[in-house]
């Protein structure tokens, strides 16, 4: 998906790294200009930074949804971190199973939310 909200195509023409780094700056400020106002406590460059990471990969509309956000403004810090890993299965042939790259991305998301 283009920051415009274009979806992207096979017939799209080939971009650059520097678009690409364009693009993708685009995005994370969307992203982080939608994951601020909800949230309601002080936190570290860190931790916003991971929410925000969190919020690309599984929408926006899950995170505000999410326990992780519910924990975090009752400023339990510590029960937050631990719902990242909540957000690492996948539905496969109608049974929710661990998938290892969610795994390794909200173990790295969890990772810099409590540095």
């Amino acid at each position: 998906m283009y920051p415009n909200g274009k979806p992207v195509t096979l017939q799209d023409k080939p971009i650059t790294e520097a678009e690409a780094v364009t693009m993708l700056a685009a995005l994370l400020k969307q992203f982080a200009d939608q994951v601020k106002p909800l949230i309601k406590v002080t936190m570290t460059d860190n931790q916003f930074s991971a929410l925000v990471s969190f919020a690309y990969n599984v929408g926006i509309g899950n995170f505000r949804s999410s326990t992780l956000l519910k924990r975090l403004n009752e400023q339990k810090f510590d029960q937050a971190a631990n719902e990242f890993l909540q957000w690492s299965k996948a539905r496969v042939n109608g049974v929710l199973q661990p998938m290892p790259g969610l795994v390794k991305r909200r173990i790295a998301e969890r990772a810099l939310f409590v540095q």
